[in-house]
């Protein structure tokens, strides 16, 4: 794969600094910026990096040679008068001959550009932007996109009264060759204000992805000073200013293309039914047979009277606390009901998000990231079982926790979202929600919290009804019968 980094701005805001320094040259944390970015590029992959000079260009040639210090083959595309953007890809056809990706030289960023490149491929896209939330709608490209990341409007930066979003493109882009054909030949050309929309307007596979790491550009005094902050804290953490690649494992199936994605339609009816229709088909992807040996695990902690940790951050925070607290409640009540003098105890479920003086004892005294793995040590036992869930399968703490299960013996159950993330690959059983979108996954892990609850109660129930023995089988059983879909297995659940 290759790179391209646009360095050939001028950096006019950031005078006198860049009177005799080109911007991407200017020290971050001691470091020109753009060997961060050069450094980011080749920790993913990237082996050969185009970048367009026009600037002092002679600070950069001077500084990188031809790149081997680095481990990377740099060719240089010095502009006498500067084509834009997208202007100087064009410029660079000969070179651009696969699948490549785009940096803005003012950015410092960790992106995982790797996930990015999976996602664009996923997606069959000819383009793919990176997007994240900005404070300053004006400062950056806004753009609409639709439920499966499909940018439906891009509009780069849009005055007061036309900032319809904070969703912005942070300057970082995949893009296969054939989106040369739509840049003119030897002309002034923008991506933002020209190739993008002409993209959209055009009905061309353009998609967004959002949350694959921060970003910072620096193109004003303050956030100059910030990314000193930054970059600092990257060395502390012993990141050496850039992330190794942690790749997000999108599925392999796909949406049948039926052409351009359509805006939202108007009125509030329809908005629901968008709503709706798009949380159905959500749901309706998950696996029965995936839920089964999920459920199956939490039957046979109840029947071994083992304890259920459930962990979550955020949104999913709630969803932890709502199935641990059905568990633990239905299956009381199952207890009562068909067998009150059995003394058999109700499945001992607990969300350890719901210790808030736990959580801010370890924040405090040690790290967030230990919040989880720390209650666990301290109360689980072997062949527990943990309920991991995290929307992006990412989340620091949720897989320090899991982790810390696997090595303590306990069964982990992952709820994840966006392929499944590196939680995955620690989990006995997967619910992966096929989305990359967070509102979606959150939503949709609930609905899983209410299912996992009403399959485990009814299991419950049917054995204490035919006389559970004392003895607990040594294998998880499955249900007899095997929905043809979630929605279906609900309705049986009642």
């Amino acid at each position: 794969m290759k790179g391209v980094v646009l360095a050939a701005g001028q950096g006019t805001r950031l005078q006198p600094l860049t009177e005799h320094c080109p911007k991407p040259m200017l020290p971050v944390g001691g470091r020109p910026l753009l060997e961060y970015l050069l450094a980011l590029l080749r920790s993913h992959g990237v082996t050969e990096v185009a970048i367009n000079l026009h600037h002092q260009p002679e600070v950069v040639t001077r500084h990188f040679a031809d790149g081997a210090r680095l481990g990377i083959k740099i060719l240089y595309f010095p502009e006498e008068t500067l084509l834009g953007t997208a202007g100087t890809l064009k410029r660079m056809a000969s070179f651009l001959d696969e699948t490549f990706v785009v940096l803005c030289g003012d950015l410092l960023t960790d992106a995982d550009l790797t996930s990015l490149v999976e996602f664009h491929r996923w997606r069959d896209a000819i383009a793919t932007a990176a997007l994240y939330r900005v404070e300053e709608p004006g400062r950056a490209g806004l753009v609409e996109v639709a439920g499966t990341g499909r940018i439906l409007r891009f509009e780069e930066k849009p005055p007061p009264g036309r900032r319809f979003t904070d969703l912005a493109c942070a300057g970082i882009y995949v893009f296969e060759p054939s989106v040369l054909a739509e840049i003119p030949d030897e002309l002034p050309s923008d991506l933002g204000h020209h190739l993008f929309p002409r993209l959209i307007a055009k009905g061309l596979p353009v998609y967004g992805l959002e949350g694959v790491g921060q970003v910072l550009d620096i193109g004003s005094a303050e956030r100059y000073a910030l990314a000193q902050v930054v970059a600092a804290s990257w060395r502390s953490n012993g990141d050496n200013g850039h992330r190794q690649a942690t790749v997000i494992p999108f599925p392999t199936r796909r949406e049948a293309s039926s052409g351009r994605e359509e805006p939202l339609r108007g009125g509030i009816t329809n908005l629901i039914i968008d709503f709706l229709s798009e949380a159905r088909r959500v749901v309706g992807q998950i696996e029965p047979s995936e839920v089964e040996a999920a459920a199956s695990l939490l039957v046979d902690a109840c029947r071994r009277q083992r304890s259920v940790f459930v962990v979550g951050n955020g949104g999913s925070a709630a969803t932890a606390s709502h199935l641990a607290s059905d568990l633990t409640r239905g299956t009381q009540q199952t207890a009562r009901l068909n067998s009150p003098k059995s003394g058999r105890p109700p499945l001992r479920a607990f969300s350890l998000s719901d210790n808030v003086p736990q959580l801010t004892a370890w924040a405090n005294d040690a790290s967030y990231e230990e919040c989880f793995a720390g209650q666990l040590r301290a109360y689980a036992r072997p062949s527990d079982v943990l309920v991991a869930i995290s929307a992006s399968g990412n989340s620091p703490n949720i897989l320090a926790a899991a982790q810390e299960a696997k090595e303590m013996g306990l069964a982990v159950i992952a709820l994840t979202g966006f392929g499944g993330g590196q939680l995955k690959n620690l989990a006995d059983a997967a619910l992966v929600i096929d989305s990359h979108d967070y509102g979606q996954v959150e939503g949709a892990h609930m609905v899983l919290a209410h299912l996992l609850s009403k399959v485990v109660v009814g299991m419950v129930a049917q054995d204490r009804q035919a006389g559970e023995v004392a003895a607990a089988p040594t294998e998880p059983v499955y249900p007899a019968r095997r929905p043809a879909t979630v929605l279906e297995a609900m309705e049986a659940a009642g």
